[in-house]
């Protein structure tokens, strides 16, 4: 829900840098958050043969240039795994609206 408006835009612009763009805020990598080449599916075989399934290490694999959003006063990629998190998140969209 905090996700940046300039975020395909800004993305699109960093896409030069590799066959992916991936959004990072606060030093994190935000793979989910990126703009992948469509060239890029022809390595998927190759990275899976590796037994890896991470997203940063296809990112590493592929090449991918690192697009940089301020975590403060928010994080616009924060990642919601509980109860907790959503609370929080609810409470940062009152204090941006």
């Amino acid at each position: 829900p905090l996700l940046p408006a300039d975020l395909a835009q800004r993305l699109s612009a960093g896409f030069e840098r590799g066959r992916a763009a991936l959004a990072r805020s606060g030093g994190r990598l935000h793979p989910v958050c990126g703009l992948w080449s469509t060239e890029a599916l022809n390595d998927v075989p190759e990275y899976l043969a590796t037994e890896r399934r991470s997203l940063k290490g296809f990112a590493e694999a592929v090449g991918y240039g690192a697009v940089d959003w301020s975590a403060e006063p928010l994080d616009p990629f924060l990642n919601i795994n509980s109860a907790e998190d959503l609370l929080e998140a609810r409470r940062l969209l009152q204090l941006k609206s």
